[in-house]
């Protein structure tokens, strides 16, 4: 009798978990569907998918460049200023992205037949222990398998397990009411044309269809051809003294390297070619060998502007660009990348 009532009880914890994640599934089955309607060419949530979809929905074949990176590629890129040297560019960063989330993005640049695909990171990336976004699509996941170590692929399964079900994770867990909501504000300040007055006051080179505030000195505004901008009324790093001690770059991390050129290779693989952007580090301290960088990296195409320099007032923080920092930054590389004679190797 007491085995049967175990095996009772057994059963109905299990059956309760699997309605549990069936109905997780459903449910982010159903906010995929809900943000890929929302998405527009003009339209888009500063997520990994939906920035996807709104490239897609732009229908941008041919591109010169696309260029893919975290929130230092979505705050430091200005496609009017590409447009105006006449370079098509679209701008796939997103903010907290990580390399193990790149391929889904290369593959639908690919799709999509640029001439080039520019993927920025920072020069200390390549040395020290890869980060696990906690958006891994199965594409990320099949580059994973195909260059990871054993404990790589065993954590980022781990992650896809966990993550694939939107109210598991903890940034989630309110997800479904907050952000439904801001979808619902969002989608009317778009079809509203009186509401695009409101941000008629900002100094910008692109049409603006949404603004948040971070804190009382910042904000930021997303731009209906996938850029994104911060506004920082008072410069912090004015008053900054704080200095770095020297740091060594010696030893690759043999899996970040090894992605990354499983990455260009992809892209060679089909007659892209692949640029890689060293980006500006505020007061950079690190020291390497810029050789040895490219005879380990699978394309010569290699831009080190680790040490370009940046005046304080153009830093909104320590990792990112205010408005004028990003256009000086994207005049500057514009000028790079148009004067680099690419290759194929």
């Amino acid at each position: 009798m007491n085995l049967s009532i175990l095996i009772s009880n057994r059963t109905k914890i299990l059956l309760v978990f699997i309605i549990f994640i069936v109905l997780n599934i459903i449910y982010t089955i159903a906010l995929q569907q809900y943000i890929y309607y929302k998405t527009t060419s003009t339209f888009w949530y500063e997520d990994k998918i939906s920035k996807s979809y709104h490239f897609e929905k732009n229908q941008l074949y041919n591109l010169d460049y696309a260029f893919i990176g975290t929130s230092r590629t979505l705050y430091h890129i200005s496609t009017k200023i590409f447009n105006k040297k006449f370079m098509r560019i679209y701008n796939f960063g997103i903010p907290f992205f990580t390399l193990y989330e790149h391929p889904l993005y290369v593959d639908k640049a690919i799709s999509f037949r640029p001439k080039s695909i520019v993927i920025s990171l920072s020069i200390n990336e390549m040395f020290e222990e890869p980060f696990i976004g906690d958006d891994l699509t199965l594409k990320d996941i099949q580059f994973i398998f195909k260059t990871q170590s054993y404990q790589t692929k065993y954590e980022s399964i781990m992650h896809y397990i966990r993550n694939i079900t939107e109210l598991l994770r903890l940034r989630n867990s309110v997800y479904l009411k907050k952000e439904i909501i801001s979808y619902f504000n969002r989608s009317y300040i778009y079809r509203d044309k009186d509401k695009t007055k409101e941000y008629t006051h900002i100094s910008s080179d692109c049409s603006i269809f949404d603004k948040k505030k971070v804190s009382d000195n910042r904000s930021i505004v997303m731009c209906s051809n996938g850029d994104s901008i911060i506004y920082a009324q008072n410069n912090f790093l004015k008053s900054s003294q704080k200095q770095y001690a020297q740091k060594e770059l010696v030893n690759f991390n043999i899996d970040y390297i090894n992605f990354l050129n499983s990455l260009i290779d992809n892209i060679k693989q089909h007659n892209i070619k692949p640029i890689i952007i060293l980006e500006p580090i505020y007061q950079n301290h690190y020291i390497y060998t810029l050789d040895k960088i490219k005879k380990t990296l699978h394309t010569k195409n290699v831009i080190d502007l680790t040490n370009y320099k940046i005046k304080k007032s153009f830093w909104a923080d320590l990792r990112h660009l205010n408005n004028k920092g990003r256009i000086k930054y994207s005049e500057y590389l514009s000028s790079m990348i148009s004067t680099l004679i690419l290759i194929k190797n």
